[in-house]
């Protein structure tokens, strides 16, 4: 049988964080592409180097990631953003390939799937959905600092994920997270 790999995804503020928490308390592994990502950028010297060559000289200060320097370079810059997007993508594909090869199930949590090439090493999808006006609650809620605007233009970004979700041939699941259904149910369902 084929080892299971479950990509918990969705759009931001639809609740993939919740879903991933209540997954690992019931004991199953699952790799938080995120939070992966920034451990390889911190850690990883050979992509430290090529941010420094490859991006920019600026965004490292003795040796370490300086984040808010490089997110203004990369986000003013598509070419550089694509550079490394690339690079880290490829990081976190490689390091998830690792860390999931000897299990019979595991999960992925990652809201860019289709844009990182992720969607290629899993076989199942469990896509979390909350309607849009809750969805920008949430977020307003845990980063005040952004604005609604702000919010709604990473909604629109993040289409282009929902539309590749829709389009593959990878079963696919939804998890309907509105405030109303219970979602340990519907985990206990799919699993």
């Amino acid at each position: 049988m084929e080892n299971r790999r479950i990509a918990i995804t969705g759009s931001i503020g639809s609740g993939k964080s919740v879903v991933q928490n209540i997954v690992k308390a019931m004991g199953f592994p699952v790799y938080d592409c995120d939070r992966e990502a920034r451990n390889i950028m911190d850690n990883d010297k050979a992509i430290i180097r090529t941010i420094a060559e490859e991006i920019s000289a600026t965004a490292v200060k003795e040796g370490r990631i300086d984040r808010k320097a490089l997110s203004a370079i990369v986000f003013s810059d598509k070419d550089r953003l694509a550079r490394l997007n690339a690079l880290v993508h490829r990081a976190v594909i490689d390091d998830y390939r690792t860390w999931s090869r000897d299990r019979k199930i595991s999960f992925v949590e990652s809201a860019i799937l289709f844009s990182s090439k992720l969607y290629q090493d899993i076989n199942e999808i469990w896509e979390v959905k909350a309607p849009e006006s809750l969805r920008i609650v949430r977020v307003s809620w845990r980063n005040p600092e952004l604005s609604r605007s702000d919010i709604v233009r990473r909604i629109e970004a993040q289409k282009i994920e929902t539309e590749a979700i829709e389009q593959s041939d990878i079963v696919r699941h939804i998890i309907v997270n509105d405030d109303s259904q219970a979602i340990l149910p519907q985990i206990e369902a799919l699993l």
